[in-house]
């Protein structure tokens, strides 16, 4: 409220479900966007849970304008694998414009039907297998090669084992993590990789710990 700008600022207040059980759009607080809006611009940050995060995106697409652009500053955060695969899924939907340390941006170039959401991105992380994620995860990763990105391979790496974590392959997810410290780039993101240990991802009841 000490900003210059927050006079422009008009904010919504609403609290986005864990789970699909929490959604009731009567109760006070309920997030909700206004009928008349429609974004062309939209920042996404905080995004702490698969299922939050699923249906925000439901939402906002509903309301947001072919060629508008979304700015997911939790991309390369790898406690927040969903945000990452949310948008590798649905790759043919968005195009990668820039992307500056966590915070990548995309352009909407192909309208998505909440329809299409619902069908293909599970409720929970559950809904994909070790499987699942590994092919996901593994076309992520050529990305970053290709582009001899290793900072997002990194990323992706983290993330992967973050996925692994919460469908219950610790041992796996543990080991992933352990081996990124004996890459050539490691020592230069040595305490992040190591935060990742402590915590590799966030569940509805709470943080995961592979110490």
């Amino acid at each position: 409220e000490q900003s210059d700008y927050y006079k422009l600022i008009n904010p919504i207040v609403g609290k986005l479900p864990d789970s699909k059980d929490m959604v009731d759009p009567s109760q006070d607080g309920f997030f909700k966007l206004h009928d008349e809006l429609h974004y062309s611009v939209v920042f996404v940050d905080g995004a702490k849970s698969w299922f939050g995060m699923k249906y925000f995106m439901t939402e906002v697409l509903k309301k947001t304008n072919k060629n508008g652009y979304f700015l997911f500053q939790d991309y390369g955060a790898h406690t927040c694998f969903w945000v990452p695969l949310f948008v590798e899924i649905f790759r043919e939907h968005f195009k990668l414009i820039c992307y500056v340390d966590h915070t990548y941006t995309f352009k909407l170039i192909n309208p998505l039907d909440p329809k299409k959401i619902e069908r293909d991105f599970p409720d929970s992380p559950l809904g994909f297998s070790w499987e699942d994620y590994d092919r996901i995860f593994n076309n992520m990763k050529k990305w970053a090669v290709d582009t001899n990105n290793h900072y997002t391979l990194m990323n992706y790496e983290l993330q992967h084992a973050a996925a692994l974590a919460y469908i219950g392959h610790l041992s796996e997810a543990r080991k992933k993590i352990i081996n990124m410290l004996d890459t050539p780039f490691a020592s230069k993101y040595k305490g992040w990789i190591l935060n990742s240990l402590r915590i590799p991802t966030y569940t509805p009841e709470g943080s995961l710990n592979l110490f």
